[in-house]
């Protein structure tokens, strides 16, 4: 076995002990990829079990690859572990297993063991800074979901389009930005705003990952931004814990989902929900104008629902 396999299996190895002599399984049936597919090669007990054999000597990464190639990361087998249940709160530990398949996932391309289609959309998120998620994907275009919003670059808090949305998607950020600007809640958008790289860590590309998070962060720093809106769950994950790997204690860049931000308007009175009388059409009006005023329980009514 190479040295760097070694290496591995040497850090992963008590971990996978603690799964494979276990026996349990729980994780299986919250598994989504389990409960579709029913491969066990690809359940979270197996990605212990290899490192386990990866231990002895009877695998080498080449083997076993692809098998981690299905994983979402959604992480439910580590609520589900017994391991995380029944001891976590005493000792502070927990199943890691999404950071399991990453690493095999890293360890894989590092040993040019490549999946090719992963490859290939890695090559041309390094070409054009941005997932491939559309024709016409570049980094001229990354803003123009902005077109006529009166946006500006720059300041101490930023609104971060993932490539989906800036690209495929554009209502969102628009959408995003209008319920913002009624709020009177002030950001404006990233100078050179590239990926944020966590797809490229997600399947394995660290180096590619950490050349994106560099550039975003240099971005900030050059803008005088403390804060980071952030429309996509993946973002934010990205931006909360990979950049904090990457960078320690020198990121110090506050990271908001943006929904959670719109939860605290609401709460602060800033923004006030209504809905149109025939219950789908939610809108969102600046709290105290004319049709934002009135009791929470007649705006309850109107949006179809029970008031509190």
């Amino acid at each position: 076995m190479p040295d760097p396999e070694k290496r591995f299996a040497e850090e992963w190895r008590d971990a996978a002990y603690n799964c494979f002599s276990s026996g349990h399984k729980f994780c299986r049936e919250v598994c989504p990829v389990m409960q579709v597919t029913r491969n066990e090669s690809w359940s979270p007990t197996a990605f212990h079990a290899n490192v386990v054999a990866m231990e002895q000597g009877s695998l080498e990464v080449a083997d076993v690859a692809a098998d981690y190639v299905n994983c979402t990361g959604c992480g439910a087998c580590e609520l589900r572990c017994p391991n995380s249940l029944f001891t976590g709160d005493f000792y502070r530990f927990r199943t890691r297993t999404v950071d399991l398949v990453k690493g095999v996932r890293s360890l894989a391309v590092r040993q040019e063991v490549h999946q090719p289609a992963w490859r290939r959309w890695n090559e041309l998120t390094a070409e054009r800074t941005h997932e491939p998620v559309a024709d016409g994907v570049s980094q001229e275009r990354v803003r123009d979901w902005a077109q006529g919003l009166g946006l500006t670059v720059g300041g101490e808090t930023i609104l971060f389009v993932d490539c989906e949305a800036a690209f495929y998607r554009p209502s969102v950020p628009r959408s995003v930005a209008r319920v913002l600007g009624l709020a009177g809640y002030g950001f404006g958008l990233m100078n050179e705003q590239w990926c944020c790289g966590g797809p490229a860590a997600e399947m394995g590309y660290e180096e590619q990952a950490r050349r994106f998070a560099e550039h975003n962060l240099a971005d900030w720093r050059a803008s005088g931004v403390r804060r980071v809106l952030v429309l996509d769950p993946h973002d934010y994950i990205t931006f909360t814990e990979d950049y904090p790997k990457y960078f320690g204690e020198a990121f110090d860049i506050e990271v908001v989902l943006v929904v959670e931000l719109l939860a605290a308007l609401i709460r602060e009175g800033r923004l006030a929900p209504t809905c149109r009388s025939n219950g789908r059409s939610p809108t969102t009006t600046p709290a105290g104008s004319t049709s934002a005023r009135g009791s929470g329980r007649s705006r309850a009514r109107s949006c179809g629902r029970s008031p509190a």
